[in-house]
Parts: C-alpha cells; sequence; structure tokens
C-alpha cells in the first residue's frame, strides 16, 4: 500500500470516528458543544491521550482559551502538576469498559495564570471499531457554582434585612407619629409656659432627629421602583456623616469635604445613600488601621458628544487602602468578582451601585494603584436647583375646621388617639375602628353618616385597600386618605391603591400636615 493509499484510509478512518462521535453525542445531548454559551457547563473532545478535538464556548471563557488554542494542547497541559494522574486508575478502567464514566476534582490552569477548581467528568467515545478512541468532558467550575451560591445567599440575606428594616421603619414611624404630635400640641398648649413650651420643644427636637435616623433605613431596604426627586448633593452627603462615622469606627478617619455650592440631582435619594454607604464600607475593608477616608463634592463641566459643555455634581471617594493592581480594576464592576476574604462578601456591592448611578444618568470611573489607595468619581447630571427658602404652601396655611363624619381606621391605638383627638379639636365627628374588618362592620351597618374614610394601609385581618375595595362598592361617594409608616408602601399612589390616585400621607406626619390633607380632600369635587 502506498503512502497516499495509507493516509487516505487513515482520514476515511478519522472520518468515520467523527461521525461516530457526532451519533453518540446525538444520543446523548445534541446540545452539548453547541456554538451558543446556553450550556452552563464546559464541554470538550479529547483523544485518549488528552489532545483537544472540539471545545464549546462555555470551556472557553472558563478557561480564557479560544478554542483554536486549546486545540493545539491537551488537558495535561493545562493541569496543575500536583494533579496530574491523580485519575490514572479511572482512566483505565474505563478504557476498558469497566466502568461507563466517572468524576475528578483537578486544578485547571486559566491562560492568565490563574487556577481554577474544576469537577471533571469524564465519558468513553468508541470509534468506528467500537474500540476506545476519544473522551467527552464535562467541566464544571467548582468555584464559580460556589459564588453563585454565595451570590443566592447574599439576595436573600439582604432580602430579609430589607424586610427586618421595613419592619422597624413601620413600627418606628407609627411610634413617632404620637410623639411628634402630641408634643406639637404641647407646644400650643404651653404658649403662656416659657418653661414647659421649651420642654415640649425638646421633646419636638428630639422626635424629629428620631426621624432622620428611621429614613437611613431605606439604605438597607430593597428599593426596586425610584422615587425620583432633585437633592442637593452636599445635604445628602452632610446627612450622611454622623452613620458613616458609625459605620466605620475609630480606627479610620473620615472627611467629608463640601463645595457648600454643589449642585443638585435627580435621584431616589434612599439608592444614593445606598451607593455611597458601600463605597465607604468597601473604602474601609480596604484600608489598614489608622487610613483615611476623603468624601469630596464639586461642580464639574464635562463635554458631551456634541461638543458641548454639561453641568455635573460629582463626588468622590477616597482611600489611602491597599489599592488595587490593573486586573482587578477591568474586574471591579463584575458581578461575581470580589477582592474580600472568603464570607465577607461577593462583588455584588459595587456591581448593584454602578447600576444604581447609571439609572440616573450618571457616571463612575475608578482609579487605583497598588500601596497607593484608591478613588471613585460619581458624576451626575446637574439638576433644576431648588429654592431652599421656599414653605411649604400645606405646612403655612391656615387650618380650617369641618363638621363631616370620619371613619379612622389604625391598629396602633396611640396613633389612632393621637388622629382621633386632632380631628375632633377642629370640630369633626370621629368614628374609630381597630382593623379593617371592624372598619367594614361600621360602613355596612350604615348607622353613621361617614363622608371620609382615614385609614392606615398595613392592619391585622384586612389591609386599608381590601377595606376601601368592600367599602365603595357599598358607599362609592367615599373620599379616601390612606395613611403609612412604611417606605415601600408610599409608592402605592403609584399603583394600586383603590380608588387609583388615592392620596397617602406619610408618618409621622404633623397636625398641620393632616389637617390641611383632610380639607383639601373633602372640598375636592
Amino acid at each position: 500500500m502506498t503512502s497516499d493509499q495509507q493516509n487516505q484510509t487513515g482520514l476515511k478512518c478519522h472520518i468515520e470516528v467523527l461521525e461516530k462521535i457526532d451519533t453518540v453525542l446525538q444520543e446523548r445531548d445534541a446540545s452539548l458543544l453547541n456554538s451558543d454559551n446556553s450550556n452552563p457547563l464546559g464541554v470538550a473532545l479529547t483523544f485518549l491521550d488528552g489532545q483537544f478535538i472540539r471545545a464549546n464556548e462555555t470551556l472557553c471563557a472558563m478557561l480564557g482559551f479560544t478554542e483554536l488554542e486549546l486545540l493545539a494542547t491537551t488537558l495535561g497541559d493545562i493541569t496543575c502538576p500536583e494533579d496530574q494522574g491523580n485519575d490514572d486508575e479511572k482512566l483505565a478502567n474505563l478504557k476498558t469498559c469497566d466502568i461507563r464514566s466517572y468524576q475528578v476534582e483537578k486544578r485547571l490552569i486559566h491562560k492568565a495564570g490563574a487556577v481554577l477548581r474544576a469537577l471533571v467528568e469524564v465519558m468513553l467515545v468508541p470509534g468506528a471499531d467500537n474500540q476506545p478512541y476519544a473522551l467527552l468532558l464535562q467541566i464544571q467550575d467548582i468555584d464559580a457554582a460556589k459564588r453563585l451560591q454565595e451570590q443566592s445567599r447574599h439576595a436573600q440575606k439582604m432580602e430579609s434585612l430589607s424586610r427586618l428594616a421595613g419592619c422597624v421603619e413601620h413600627d418606628l414611624n407609627n411610634a413617632l407619629t404620637a410623639i411628634l404630635g402630641f408634643s406639637q400640641l404641647l407646644e400650643g398648649e404651653f404658649k403662656t409656659d416659657d418653661q414647659l413650651q421649651s420642654f415640649a420643644e425638646e421633646i419636638t427636637h428630639s422626635a424629629n432627629r428620631a426621624v432622620e435616623i428611621t429614613d437611613q433605613l431605606k439604605v438597607f431596604s430593597n428599593l426596586v421602583d425610584s422615587e425620583l426627586a432633585v437633592y442637593n448633593l452636599d445635604q445628602i452627603v452632610t446627612d450622611l456623616d454622623g452613620m458613616l462615622r458609625r459605620l466605620i469606627g475609630e480606627n479610620v478617619s473620615l472627611d467629608v469635604i463640601t463645595d457648600c455650592k454643589t449642585g443638585s440631582l435627580a435621584c431616589d435619594r434612599g439608592q444614593l445613600e445606598q451607593v455611597i454607604v458601600n463605597l465607604v464600607v468597601n473604602a474601609h475593608d480596604a484600608i489598614a488601621e489608622g487610613g483615611q477616608i476623603t468624601l469630596t463634592t464639586e461642580n464639574v463641566d464635562r463635554l458631551t458628544d456634541d461638543g458641548d459643555n454639561e453641568s455635573f455634581v460629582r463626588l468622590s471617594v477616597s482611600d489611602t487602602g491597599t489599592g488595587m493592581n490593573d486586573e482587578t480594576l477591568l474586574q471591579i464592576f463584575d458581578p461575581s468578582f470580589t477582592t474580600k476574604d472568603r464570607g465577607k462578601g461577593i462583588g455584588l456591592g459595587l456591581y448593584t451601585a454602578k447600576q444604581i448611578i447609571e439609572q440616573f444618568g450618571g457616571t463612575i470611573e475608578v482609579e487605583s494603584e497598588l500601596g497607593f489607595g484608591t478613588t471613585f468619581r460619581i458624576d451626575f447630571p446637574q439638576a433644576r436647583k431648588i429654592d431652599a427658602t421656599s414653605p411649604n404652601p400645606t405646612d403655612q396655611e391656615t387650618i380650617t375646621t369641618g363638621n363631616e363624619t370620619i371613619l379612622l381606621v389604625e391598629d396602633e391605638s396611640d396613633v389612632r388617639h393621637y388622629v382621633a383627638r386632632i380631628l375632633m379639636r377642629h370640630g369633626y365627628t370621629v368614628v374609630e375602628a381597630a382593623d379593617g374588618v371592624e372598619a367594614l362592620g361600621i360602613v355596612q351597618d350604615g348607622k353613621e353618616a361617614i363622608e371620609m374614610i382615614l385609614t392606615d394601609y398595613t392592619m391585622p385581618r384586612m389591609n386599608g385597600d381590601e377595606l376601601v375595595g368592600h367599602a365603595v362598592e357599598d358607599r362609592p361617594d367615599l373620599k379616601i386618605l390612606y395613611m403609612s409608616g412604611c417606605t415601600n408602601e408610599n409608592r402605592l399612589t403609584l399603583s394600586n391603591l383603590k380608588p387609583e390616585g388615592s392620596p397617602l400621607l406619610k408618618k409621622p406626619f404633623s397636625p398641620q400636615k393632616l389637617m390641611c390633607t383632610v380639607r383639601g380632600l373633602l372640598d375636592a369635587p
């Protein structure tokens, strides 16, 4: 037989083997080696000596090689020397058909030099003569799988924290509604006694401080829908100063430098505060004892794509920590990347921060050098300035009285007594109910000439919206006003409050706010 005939025979056998391989693959799973990236496992075909024949995109991405680069190497070439040969006995049993497949854990070497732990499942592919010819490998990145588990656990913890923060905020706002309300009533009663009035004013001042602290719980809430408003960046950073210092402790110094002339931005304040807290906590984790974190605000002008100048407000967060190398900087916003030790973070913080910033039209950039710290710069388009001196018209209006009958529904007795007291002091007839079920019975009984339902949203047995849904079936003329102490419920006016567009009072509220809202709703057509 001539050499050409031998080559042709060998080529024919190879083609037959590849056809046999395709048949085997179709019998197992036709999608294993698809060119798309839908298969979460790295899949490859190799000869018995480990020489790659084919590889899917998942495996190429996992190892950093192109498929052509893998075809020029073997599985042994990308396996850590300590793990080479750790499955020789199982492989021998596979080749003699004593076993159908086996699994082995190997440390594989990424093209960039990093080491990843992989679980490799090995199956035999017979040749045209049904003799062992090739190996089918399914490779799972164990570290990536564990990161996904960590992400899932982290998401569950954050959801639990969000629920806890919402519950605490709800309960505190209920308590503060009564405290603030009664303290403001005392201020009015003690106008002729300066000392007692000053005591009442101190109570009001302390309660307002508690309201500010309660509002900071929004940072830990899972705010899915944004509540856009225009805020001054200096004010947001200044208001967070105290909480940030408590978070980082005394071993790291915090320096807050505000421009005092920095402009405003349109954002969801709670989400922006979440970003700032995340960046400061990350900076703290990167700093040895005695380091420094600096927050700076300023106005900047940047060129747009059209070559025009556009005004931005900038927040910079700098630290004197360990810094990052170029490889880390390229991955810093990857949702599955983290520089922290196991159990201290999984990388979702910066990824989430970037998503929030971009949601409000902003950008985030990072500069870092090993041994010289890190600086994050966040730019937001500057919004129209707010006239901070303009009074709130609701609080400045003269409180008018009324003689209508109002059904007050509130499960917290302190809040219910406070609201009832205010309404009755201004001429209204108040019928009280401790929950939705009791209130619905009063409406359906028809003995009271009720003109408005003022109801809490979250109550036992029957929520406020469920109560209103039943009540308006019998009395579609009823005016409806909701009140709530939970942040997430404050967005209900934009979604499913019944009737649609019904107003909602955020707890805690002042007597002035309550009375002006009630009177305005009753007078509305």
